[in-house]
């Protein structure tokens, strides 16, 4: 695999590191996703992943690698497929590792091959017959990618080698390259199995397939179909998964495959090809480091002239994170968001200040599972993360079509209720997309436990959990009553008058006028929290915990602390059941005061209890700097 920063101007002759000296213009910053590999060599940032190539090849027979987008799967496949086929030049030209270092296993490999290369991201459809006519065309483009295995006379079609002839009549062919809409389903089917027999004759020798971004036709499903009808699942599962039993199993025309994936919904569509190994991210030590960046690129990297100026450590927080769980040395191997360093590169480049942002969260939207931030437990489980924290979850080892069928209720919100069986399932989702990381995995392989890997999938999780928008639109608020919310919050925090209690009071009741009612204490306290978080001028943390206090077990937890200047605010939640009392009581008690020790600048400090009846009636009891606790209520005259 290889990674690209700038388009270059081709040298003749040159090398990869020749052309890497040049000077660098902001003006031939280019794209960083529509290369190819024979480009992306020539560029500033390129770094060599070829050995890679010997890694595939010394692998199973049908290995499926699984790694997020964009860290290196396409351009991985690219790059064995101009091996594969011979183009010996690139890689001597180019000094790259796969020819410097391993010159005996370069000569006896890099020859010209049968390649067969399908995209799967081009299987799309809403209906079975969509599904079909789709699958027809991308088996007509892998057809037409070989048309040398025939030829034209007077518009009659034969085969261009006369050892072709022992795989059939012409007319076997011909319907694949010339008629591709009458195709069956079962032309489809054992189309690349047929391909590979034709392939093998010609070129007397074993055919490699390359199937990339396997699982598109599942994800499709699982984001785009909110159909309670499962015929579409039910025939993408059992099409491709004959294609792929077609292709893999018992295929005496082949040599090896390569199968790139996202996730393990993958496993739905392999069908009984039992001979294929899934490869997963982080989890293989022969195979990891050739996805995204390890830390020793990276620093490689920043001592090039042109990136010298940039700041290793900042990119290290924002995009570093990923941990390898096995690794040869038993050492701490970590790796980047190739993307997302990049980018940072690209962007930075002829800037007075790096541009640190979220890159590779940008280049993939999880806009179709915002919804489900909103809802218990999830939210409390990524609230957890975004503190820092490392939590357990369950795992299916192995996906089946109910699995998928799940994850489609869960998405498209047709549960009544989410379970915790249901946030686990959602997690280890968003696991594989790359958005979580695991950093150990039990005895039996039943759960891991995983973690944030970085800054900048921090600062999306953040967006995403706490957004005013998904919480407004659940719970019905009217955008005149947050607003009035947050005066009286800003009116607690910076005005001495004893009457702004009362009119918070009042505030906090009245943002549910005409709402649909928080179901519980934990609902009640995210809404407050999340308004209070979005405003640019406060420091909010919820659920913090009290460490300063010195005791066994498990340290107390306060519920919100919120800080405007000078001014802070301490405030315990109590929902339905207890008093406002009783919250303030918890306060002192459990030494929750002391989380303003981390803060030096507040001199004026608040501590409240709030409480809220299911009819929505609100109560505080507060005291400010150690004064005599006073109660008010919303309905207070």
């Amino acid at each position: 695999m290889s990674y690209h920063l700038e388009k270059r101007a081709r040298m003749e002759g040159g090398s990869a590191y020749e052309v890497q000296r040049k000077s660098t213009s902001p003006e031939e910053i280019c794209s960083l996703s529509t290369q190819s590999f024979s480009e992306i060599i020539h560029t500033a940032a390129f770094v060599d992943k070829t050995l890679f190539i010997k890694a595939f090849l010394q692998a199973d027979k049908v290995i499926v690698t699984l790694a997020p987008r964009r860290f290196g799967k396409s351009t991985n496949m690219d790059m064995l497929k101009e091996f594969l086929t011979g183009n010996k030049k690139l890689f001597q030209d180019n000094q790259l590792k796969m020819w410097q270092e391993q010159r005996i296993f370069f000569d006896k490999y890099c020859q010209e091959n049968p390649v067969i290369y399908v995209d799967f991201k081009h299987i799309t459809g809403k209906t079975e017959d969509q599904l079909l006519h789709s699958l027809k065309k991308l088996i007509y483009w892998t057809f037409n990618e070989h048309q040398y295995l025939i030829k034209e006379i007077d518009g009659k079609y034969s085969w261009s080698d006369t050892k072709l002839k022992v795989v059939g009549p012409i007319e076997l062919f011909e319907k694949y390259w010339n008629n591709f809409e009458n195709l069956s389903r079962d032309d489809v089917i054992d189309g690349l199995k047929l391909l590979s027999r034709c392939l093998h004759v010609y070129h007397n020798k074993l055919v490699y397939v390359l199937i990339d971004e396997f699982d598109s036709p599942i994800m499709n499903i699982i984001v785009k179909q909110s159909t309670s009808n499962n015929d579409l699942l039910d025939e993408t599962i059992d099409v491709i998964s004959c294609l792929m039993s077609s292709t893999f199993k018992n295929n005496e025309h082949l040599n090896r495959g390569l199968i790139n994936a996202c996730v393990r919904v993958a496993e739905v569509l392999s069908g009984d090809a039992n001979n294929i190994q899934y490869i997963r991210f982080l989890g293989d030590p022969d195979f990891s480091p050739y996805f995204g960046f390890t830390d020793t690129e990276v620093k490689s990297l920043f001592k090039k002239e042109e990136f010298a100026p940039f700041n290793n450590e900042d990119v290290k927080k924002w995009y570093n994170g990923y941990k390898l769980m096995i690794s040869k040395d038993k050492g701490d191997y970590a790796i980047y968001s190739c993307y997302s360093v990049l980018n940072y590169l690209r962007r930075s480049h002829g800037m007075k200040e790096p541009c640190l942002d979220n890159y590779w969260v940008d280049s993939g939207s999880i806009t179709y599972l915002k919804h489900l931030f909103g809802y218990n437990p999830i939210r409390k489980l990524i609230e957890d993360l975004i503190d820092g924290a490392e939590i357990e979850i369950k795992v299916i080892k192995k996906f089946a079509k109910e699995n998928i069928i799940a994850l489609i209720n869960l998405v498209h919100r047709k549960l009544k209720s989410i379970h915790m069986s249901d946030a686990h399932l959602f997690l280890q989702f968003l696991t594989e997309n790359g958005y979580l990381n695991v950093l150990r995995t039990s005895t039996d392989n039943k759960k891991i436990t995983i973690g944030i890997p970085n800054r900048e999938i921090r600062t999306l999780f953040e967006e995403k959990c706490y957004d005013v928008e998904l919480f407004s639109k659940k719970h019905q608020l009217l955008n005149e009553n947050i607003e009035g919310y947050l005066a009286a919050l800003e009116s607690v925090l910076t005005k001495e008058d004893k009457n702004v209690f009362k009119e918070y009071a009042k505030a906090v009741s009245k943002l549910f006028d005409g709402a649909i009612m928080p179901q519980n204490e934990d609902e009640f306290h995210c809404i407050l929290f999340v308004l209070a978080y979005n405003v640019e001028d406060y420091i909010v943390r919820s659920e913090l915990s009290i460490s300063q206090r010195k005791s066994k077990g498990r340290p107390p937890h306060l519920d919100l602390l919120m800080i405007l200047n000078e001014a802070g605010l301490i405030v315990e939640l109590k929902f339905a059941d207890q008093s406002s009392e009783a919250a303030l009581s918890q306060i002192t008690k459990r030494q929750y005061e002391s989380s303003f020790d981390n803060y030096k600048n507040v001199t004026k400090k608040i501590l409240m209890g709030l409480h809220m009846t299911k009819e929505g009636k609100v109560s505080l009891t507060y005291t400010i700097d150690g004064s005599t606790p006073e109660t008010v209520t919303s309905h207070d005259e």
